[in-house]
């Protein structure tokens, strides 16, 4: 047999010996299907784990690394028995496994939320969902007053850089409060819906993480996300496996992990420097008929790998005690012998040893601000775990760990007990349980839905629930929705609009999926009855701010300016920070020719989000509509800064340099248009008469002989003419020369 390059015996694949292997429970097996080689890089995994029911937890002690640099890893979507240290026998992980080995693991790591956003923001802050007010993804943003890990380390002069994989993390969701270098550039999705375009490899992040590390002079703190394993599951080719896609990506974000390591290990970056490796949460594959996450927080969703590895100076060790993303913080700060405030609600792992293990709350409201369920919450004591719901939930993880016996009927006592603790719990005076509504404009609402996510930006008023209401009892239906967006993205629009309104028709208290059924009509060309929709659902859900503030918006598409004026007017009163509300209400006052109100808002709109491309550009059109040329090039620039692939961008500024006699720098925007927009005729058409004008007659007739041949007669025909009459002038004076 021939050993895998780097692989270090004994190992699967090396070796045959059965005592060396590790074995997969059924529940695992049946989970997890059995995957086949997954191709060039992949090393198997360690085999030798300590495993001895009485090997004492390792000590941290206060101080043991100050000064120390500290890398932060959070692997999205990472289920932790997947991972190798945590049970899985496949060899998918073995750089996350010999991190493992040599650090310390947490067997029992939970997250307090099922979602991306909610969960970076405790790692974060070190605080519950329900205190830093971040309850969803897409819907909230991080308010100001909350204090992250990179606010207090760049305080104890830390430089501090972020590296994200994916628009749910994007800085204007708050978290890059504290991040000197906040890098979210995974480009721009090209379409309304689209599921590939959304995030960037684990590759491209580490790339950036890495030459930022090896840039810095002085202790670092390096956050980076990596979302390869989140749907959809494409691996590349030398990962992918029919059967389980998703272990492919597992497989190759572990591989791209292992290759940042070694890099920053070679350059010397790696010493001195703390290790943290977690996932926000994992995913359900099918268990308790979910395919994702985000619906419920059983184990396979809530569960996590936690890691934490210094080069030598941690000793190994594997602790048992239940513990939370909330605990990460405190925990780092206290290594580093810097003071942890009072506002974290974690406590450091060096300081609970001897002291009672302390609840860990968790919540799933995705199914709650979308299809008006009931919300999700509970806690972890010990190894009781109660999940708070119309149809209670209590199970003992010890002699259940798949959650398939539900214990509430028989344990009623123990339900009311669990019941108060986690009413206790959340009684908190600092909590912010409406949280900070986040600014999302249609660009934001678009990539999430790319990301796969539903998640709705207004509270909802009910408060009462009855069994039909528990997410369990639902699950069919919310599973049916996100089927009928995978379709939409597939590019079936009329399957997709079937299937939510049948949605729609068994659940009418749905906001979300109003909003998704206007969506696709729209896209597909079908304003009249996104707009009939849109009615309906005003009127079968009062005051939600979301159906409201779409409703105006499409009125502004459809030319009733008086009217989504008056809508969206109304919603800005009601969330003055409500980007998308911004955005079309700048858009509509444009087109009412009210300039200076429009230039306000979006002027406010980039002070919010000084990272969005689609902000600037509009912005940058204000400008150009009131004859502001240069204040109109510096923003359509800053928005080319931030997306290369701003077509909008070059559009407007081939526009305004024309306009200041800038010739030459127009025709090299429009250019650059023209390479994204192949079909854009407008920009053909200006782009050979101006290089007509500007006597460049060999590119000018390329470019006007392009656009009589393909611009449509309908709507072209004048245009055409003029072309053939001005690319035949070319032709003749360059014939007499």
């Amino acid at each position: 047999m021939v050993r895998p390059e780097n692989c270090a015996p004994p190992c699967r694949v090396c070796s045959t010996s059965d005592n060396l292997r590790l074995e997969v429970s059924d529940s695992n097996r049946k989970r997890l299907i059995a995957a086949a080689a997954l191709g060039a890089g992949l090393v198997a995994a360690f085999l030798w784990w300590r495993t001895e029911p009485g090997l004492p937890a390792p000590k941290l002690t206060k101080g043991l690394l100050r000064d120390f640099n500290v890398l932060l890893i959070t692997v999205d979507t990472l289920r932790a028995d997947i991972v190798g240290a945590y049970g899985d026998g496949r060899g998918l992980t073995p750089n996350l496994d010999r991190l493992a080995l040599e650090g310390i693991r947490f067997t029992s790591a939970f997250a307090h939320a099922t979602t991306t956003l909610p969960s970076h923001a405790s790692i974060l802050t070190g605080e519950y969902p329900f205190r830093h007010g971040i309850r969803d993804n897409g819907s909230f943003r991080l308010a100001d007053s909350r204090e992250t890990l990179a606010e207090l380390l760049q305080r104890a002069s830390y430089q501090t850089g972020a590296f994200v994989g994916a628009f749910v993390l994007d800085a204007r969701f708050g978290l890059g409060q504290g991040f000197e270098h906040y890098d979210d550039n995974y480009g721009e999705a090209p379409g309304l819906g689209d599921f590939h375009f959304a995030e960037r490899r684990a590759e491209k992040v580490l790339e950036s993480a890495t030459s930022w590390i090896e840039d810095r002079d002085g202790p670092w703190f390096a956050w980076v996300h990596l979302f390869d394993p989140h749907v959809p599951y494409e691996p590349p080719p030398s990962y992918r496996n029919a059967d389980m896609p998703y272990a492919g990506e597992v497989a190759y974000t572990d591989a791209q992990v292992g290759a940042f390591l070694k890099r920053l290990r070679d350059s010397g970056d790696l010493e001195k420097t703390l290790l943290v490796v977690t996932s926000d949460h994992g995913e359900s594959l099918g268990d308790h008929g979910e395919r994702t996450h985000g619906l419920f927080a059983y184990n396979a969703t809530l569960s996590v790998p936690l890691l934490l590895w210094s080069d030598g100076e941690i000793e190994p060790g594997v602790f048992r005690e239940p513990v939370g993303h909330i605990d990460i913080a405190p925990t780092v700060l206290a290594l580093l012998d810097l003071p942890v405030p009072e506002s974290i609600q974690g406590l450091s792992l060096s300081s609970r040893r001897g002291k009672e293990t302390p609840p860990i709350y968790f919540e799933a409201l995705s199914s709650y601000l979308t299809h008006g369920l009931a919300p999700l919450r509970g806690l972890v004591l010990g190894e009781l775990k109660f999940i708070d719901l119309p149809i209670p939930e209590l199970y003992d993880l010890s002699a259940d760990p798949g959650e398939s016996e539900n214990l509430a009927s028989k344990k009623q006592s123990l339900v009311l007990e669990m019941r108060h603790r986690l009413l206790e719990l959340e009684d908190d005076p600092r909590a912010s349980h409406q949280g900070h509504q986040a600014s999302l404009d249609p660009e934001t609402e678009r990539r999430l839905r790319s990301l796969g996510y539903i998640g709705s930006v207004s509270l909802p008023d009910k408060q009462s629930f009855t069994e039909d209401d528990d997410p369990k009892r639902a699950a069919a239906l919310v599973e049916a929705h996100r089927a009928a967006l995978a379709a939409f993205a597939a590019g079936d629009s009329e399957e997709a609009a079937r299937a939510i309104a049948q949605v729609i028709r068994k659940r009418p208290e749905a906001p979300r999926a109003y909003l998704d059924l206007a969506s696709i009509l729209f896209a597909a060309g079908h304003l009249a009855e996104a707009i009939a929709v849109l009615e309906g659902a005003v009127d079968a859900i009062p005051n939600n701010l979301d159906l409201e503030a779409r409703l105006g918006h499409y009125f502004s598409e459809a030319g009733d300016l008086e009217r989504a004026a008056a809508l969206l007017k109304r919603a800005r009163e009601r969330a003055p920070a409500h980007v998308e509300v911004m955005s079309s209400l700048g858009v509509t006052y444009g087109r009412m020719g009210r300039e200076e109100d429009a230039r306000a808002l979006f002027e406010r709109i980039v002070e919010l989000d000084p990272t969005s491309a689609s902000a600037h550009n509009n912005l940058g059109t204000t400008f150009l509509r009131e004859g502001d040329f240069e204040n109109a090039i510096v923003q359509f620039h800053r928005a080319i800064e931030i997306e290369a692939q701003s077509w909008f961008a070059y559009e407007g500024l081939g526009t305004a340099f024309a306009q200041t006699g800038r010739l030459s720098e127009a025709v090299e925007a429009w250019k650059r248009l023209v390479a994204l927009r192949p079909r854009d005729y407008d920009a053909l058409f200006n782009l050979g008469v101006s290089l007509a004008e500007l006597g460049r007659d060999e590119e000018a007739i390329v470019y006007l002989e392009r656009f009589s041949r393909e611009a449509p007669p309908d709507r072209y025909a004048e245009d055409i003419e003029t072309v053939d009459a001005i690319a035949a002038s070319l032709r003749s004076t360059s014939h007499s020369r």
